[in-house]
């Protein structure tokens, strides 16, 4: 029986997730306001939103998984 992934018929592959928080100086308006347009415009970037949460009123956490060629510095920027 040969196994069934085998090095000539796989390549290597990895999963890129960062969190990222942002301290706005005002607090934050409801999720249900911003979170659906926020997460369109950031996939068609090649950022998807996983997970966020509002630490505080002004802090945002976001975990967030991006495609190999965007760098870790561009993700705030998308």
């Amino acid at each position: 029986m040969q196994p069934l992934y085998t090095p000539d018929n796989t390549t290597a592959s990895y999963q890129l997730n960062w969190s990222v928080a942002l301290f706005g100086t005002d607090e934050f308006p409801p999720t249900t306001k911003w979170l659906s347009e926020l997460r369109a415009v950031a996939e068609s970037d090649g950022v998807r939103i996983l997970e966020h949460h509002i630490a505080t009123a002004n802090v945002a956490q976001f975990l967030v998984s991006t495609k190999p060629h965007i760098a870790p510095s561009q993700i705030v920027r998308f």
